[in-house]
This record gives C-alpha cells, structure tokens and sequence, in this order.
C-alpha cells in the first residue's frame, strides 16, 4: 500500500473529519512483518470501535522497509484526545510496541473547513 494509493481514501475521509493525526513510525531493522501483524490484529480493530474516529490509513515510506506513514482521521479533537487518554496505552502494551519501534513521531493537525480542496474523481 502506498501513498498515492491512499490518496483518493484521504480525500474522502478529510471531507467528514475535524481532526488529523499523522504519525511517523520508525521500527527496529527488520520489524515489519510484526508492525503490519499487530497493526491488523490489535490496532485496526480498536480504532475502528473508537467513539469519533472516521477512518485511518497506514503506508510504508516508499524505500524503506522499516519506516511507516499512519493518519487517523477524527470526527473531532476531543475524539482524539480521548481515545490517546482511555484506549491508546493499554492497546499499546498489548501491541508489545516497545518490542519493535524504534521511535514514533506524531502529529495532530484541526482540518479547516474552508482550507480543504478536494479534486474530483
């Protein structure tokens, strides 16, 4: 899955969503099977079942097998910051996170309404 395939999703998850968080996840050399594993697994599915959050995308970074892209789109900010509050520490223990990352960078970013330019299909 790339980048630009996830390109039309984003489009239309950015059309409903308040809040973007996108993360930059760095793993230990030669993580990836377990990252994508557990992502599927454990991650998918609590995200989904997250009050507030619209959708959720992940990506490889083109070149490098051990470095991932993650967005996450929520209905809002305080969806958000619940979910990092109330979910996101137990399922990271769960995932065994500190097992396979080497480092993660987020970021969380309000979506403007009147910023957005979605290009039709």
């Amino acid at each position: 899955f790339s980048l630009h395939d996830a390109l039309p999703i984003s489009r239309l998850l950015a059309g409903s969503a308040g809040c973007l968080r996108v993360s930059e996840v760095t793993l230990q050399p030669n993580s990836s099977p377990i990252f994508v594993a557990r992502q599927m697994e454990i991650w998918n599915p609590a995200l989904g079942s997250a009050d507030g959050m619209v959708g959720a995308l992940i990506c490889r970074v083109d070149g490098n097998r051990d470095r991932f892209l993650a967005a996450s789109f929520w209905r809002e900010r305080a969806d958000l910051e619940n979910f990092r509050a109330t979910v996101f520490p137990s399922i990271s223990e769960h995932a065994g996170t500190q097992e396979y990352m080497k480092s993660l960078v987020s970021y969380h970013f309000a979506l403007e309404p009147g910023w957005r330019v979605v290009k039709p299909s």
